[in-house]
């Protein structure tokens, strides 16, 4: 089990995705939000910004590595050594080591 971040400790986000077109123009007809909170020791905003000045990728995959990376890592990391993740582990330790050089 994942041991929590104390509240003194962490920042806050809420992640929210709508649906918003489809492949053909059309307005999709479900109003379906998913959305979810989460909580993580490093400034967000300060990770993308790092990732915009420090890269070539522009502001919106800057914004999308960042959110990417801080979910999937922080999953990870609670469930590596379940199989899923297991083989992965390795390979995206030494990613991010390597990201964070930048």
């Amino acid at each position: 089990m994942k041991k929590e971040l104390s509240i003194k400790k962490r920042h806050s986000y809420k992640v929210t995705i709508q649906h918003t077109g489809n492949p053909d123009g059309s307005i999709p007809a479900d109003d379906v939000l998913c959305e979810f909170d989460f909580f993580s020791h490093d400034d967000l905003f300060a990770i993308m910004e790092k990732l915009r000045c420090s890269t070539d990728l522009d502001t919106a995959s800057a914004t999308h590595l960042g959110l990417a990376v801080k979910l999937f890592g922080g999953v990870m990391l609670q469930y590596r050594t379940e199989e899923l993740f297991r083989n992965i582990y390795p390979y995206f330790s030494e990613f991010m080591k390597k990201l964070k050089k930048q």
